[in-house]
């Protein structure tokens, strides 16, 4: 068990490598290389350790956080101690995004690892997660569910025989997730219950992400497990140097995993990385309002402003009753879908807390007290204006 245990330690270790995310940064193909220093947890044959990694990863988002994600890693140690390891994994998540309350989604992931002689150990998992997603100005939760599983077998490699054990392995969970925009960045919290074949896990969680020249993510998590209450986290920083070349560096705690059953230890590392391919899609158009979507009901808007206009952006207008609508940033653009039902409606951005219209927002219209607002036009024939189609 012991040996077994280690092997289980250097899974954990494949997390460490960077992998694209769905933010601003995704809609690409990346290579990363660094090092690595692990300090396994106590109780194991694991041992302290050092390697050189690589990575290659990509990832497609779409507005609404539909997805579609690859990744594949590989360690080798830098010295004696430690054994080689690979891993990969895809992903991918399926949005409804009718700009509404409620969004539906459905997710699936699949997983492989395998750590080389003398102890061969390999697993294989897969999962889905059905989603809710509650939208809200400045805040939104998702609570979804996890059903998972997978085996894992371990082969003792000596000179004369060869000794080979095997186990199945599941887990099933509900998860509740919020996250809320600040000041120059996001906080997400939650908490989730698992139960898997080790036995009930409790988890609660927080993660502050800030935006700026360089993104900073600070996150704790503390877990309820069967062998008692254990606490994980992690700091990361992450900078884009010039062109494609961005740098990260990060270390901290693993977490517990009720699929997989992985020990905790402690880990840290920098690397850099090269974006190789750019799958971004181009801004939403040349103007900051185009219609998507047309029907005898309305239309489905999208709004588009270029990222550096500023920290915190909204859309109001007449068909929200002047209500903000946060805007997110998705591929280097402030990005929001909204259905407008038919009619003349005058709208404008907020950007900062200052009313803003771009230069080529449709319509420029003052209303009595004086401030600029651009026009849209739904008509219920199907003829929309203001705007590109």
């Amino acid at each position: 068990m012991r040996a077994i245990r280690g092997r289980l330690w250097l899974a954990v270790l494949a997390g460490v490598l960077p992998a694209s995310s769905a933010s601003a940064q995704s809609g690409e193909v990346r290579l990363d290389f660094g090092a690595a220093r692990t300090l396994p947890p106590a109780g194991t044959d694991a041992v302290e350790a050092s390697y050189l990694l690589l990575g290659l990863s990509g990832q497609r988002t779409w507005a609404g956080g539909s997805l579609v994600g690859f990744s594949l890693a590989g360690g080798r140690p830098a010295g004696t101690l430690g054994s080689d390891w690979a891993s990969g994994q895809v992903m991918g998540e399926l949005w409804t995004d009718r700009g509404g309350l409620f969004d539906l989604g459905l997710g699936a992931r699949g997983y492989a690892f395998r750590v080389g002689a003398p102890f061969v150990y390999e697993t294989n998992t897969v999962e889905l997660m059905p989603q809710v997603r509650v939208n809200g100005s400045r805040m939104s939760s998702i609570l979804r569910g996890e059903v998972g599983s997978g085996r894992s077998e371990i082969a003792l490699h000596r000179t004369d025989f060869v000794r080979r054990g095997s186990r199945e392995l599941w887990h099933r969970g509900i998860v509740l997730e919020n996250s809320v925009l600040v000041p120059r960045g996001l906080v997400v919290a939650g908490g989730g219950l698992y139960e898997g074949r080790a036995g009930s896990y409790k988890r609660g969680f927080l993660e502050w992400i800030l935006s700026g020249p360089a993104t900073v993510r600070v996150s704790g998590e503390a877990w309820d497990t069967p062998l008692g209450v254990v606490y994980a986290g992690s700091v990361g920083l992450s900078l884009s140097l010039w062109g494609p070349w961005t740098v990260r560096a990060d270390g901290g705690r693993g977490l517990p995993d009720p699929l997989v059953r992985a020990p905790q230890g402690l880990q840290g590392g920098g690397f850099l990385g090269l974006r190789l391919l750019d799958l971004a899609p181009g801004p939403i158009g040349s103007t900051s309002v185009r219609v998507l979507e047309e029907d005898p009901a309305g239309a489905m808007v999208a709004f588009s402003l270029p990222e550096n206009v500023g920290d915190s952006v909204w859309v109001r207008g007449s068909f929200t009753a002047w209500e903000g609508r946060a805007m997110r940033v998705e591929d280097g653009q402030w990005r929001l879908r909204l259905r407008v039902p038919p009619g003349t409606h005058h709208f404008g951005f907020e950007v900062d807390g200052d009313w803003y219209l771009p230069p080529d927002v449709p319509g420029r219209v003052a209303d009595e007290w004086g401030q600029e607002n651009g026009t849209l036009v739904v008509s219920s024939d199907d003829n929309v204006t203001g705007g590109t189609p």
